[in-house]
């Protein structure tokens, strides 16, 4: 399941991404960043991936920050994405927040602010 939203329909604009998977047994947000960091790696159009865990209220999520290169109209286009992965108790919720590479840092605040305000059913990991 995966629900998206755009801040605004012009250039420059940050977007949410999320997505619902099923849990792994024995994965906690470390694994499921590392997964996911190792997957990306695989692809040439993802670059720059770096895979830790973060704080995120009082909770420990997987994160993966990278750069995704794609081609609009000739031109290359990149997209700074910055993912939490938060393990919950029936399922695992990926919060992908992106903009264009250039005005990223500008959101990481408003980012920081969305990701404080997810709620979900918390596990046990």
């Amino acid at each position: 399941m995966e629900f998206i939203t755009d801040y605004g329909t012009g250039a420059g604009c940050p977007a949410l991404t999320v997505s619902v998977h099923d849990l792994a047994a024995g994965k906690g947000p470390q694994q499921y960043a590392e997964d996911l960091g190792k997957s990306l790696g695989l692809q040439p159009e993802y670059r720059e991936i770096t895979v830790g865990t973060a704080t995120v209220g009082d909770q420990t999520v997987g994160a993966v920050e990278y750069l995704f290169d794609r081609t609009v109209k000739g031109e290359i286009e990149t997209t700074h994405h910055l993912e939490y992965i938060f393990a919950g108790q029936l399922n695992r919720y990926h919060l992908d927040f992106s903009a264009p590479a250039e005005p990223f840092a500008s959101f990481r605040e408003l980012f920081a602010q969305m990701a404080e305000q997810f709620t979900y059913l918390k596990g046990t990991l």
